[in-house]
């Protein structure tokens, strides 16, 4: 997996966007930069890619509890450019996964 983020639990943070919003997707790139570091993870404007949600979930195994570090996501772009579904699908895959008692 690239950019050295390829440990399960480390609290990987990542941007993402769309080639159609390319203008806000490189401008809030230069801004992510400053911050975490995010790599970018292009998404389909309708959908999360089969390959971002199996490159998500290996980063982001379930856990027993809840427990630092977590995930964090940058979305680049509006709702017109990223649906607010496809946001939300994007959280959940960020989100802490526990295990059902």
């Amino acid at each position: 997996m690239g950019w050295g983020r390829n440990q399960p639990n480390a609290g990987a943070s990542f941007s993402f966007g769309t080639i159609r919003a390319w203008p806000k997707t490189v401008a809030g790139l230069l801004l992510a930069h400053q911050g975490k570091h995010t790599p970018l993870l292009l998404i389909h404007p309708r959908r999360v890619p089969s390959a971002v949600r199996r490159y998500l979930e290996a980063l982001n195994p379930v856990k027993p509890r809840p427990e630092p570090p977590f995930m964090h996501g940058f979305v680049l772009g509006s709702t017109h450019d990223i649906p607010f579904d496809v946001q939300v699908a994007l959280e959940e895959q960020l989100m802490m996964k526990t295990l059902e008692h």
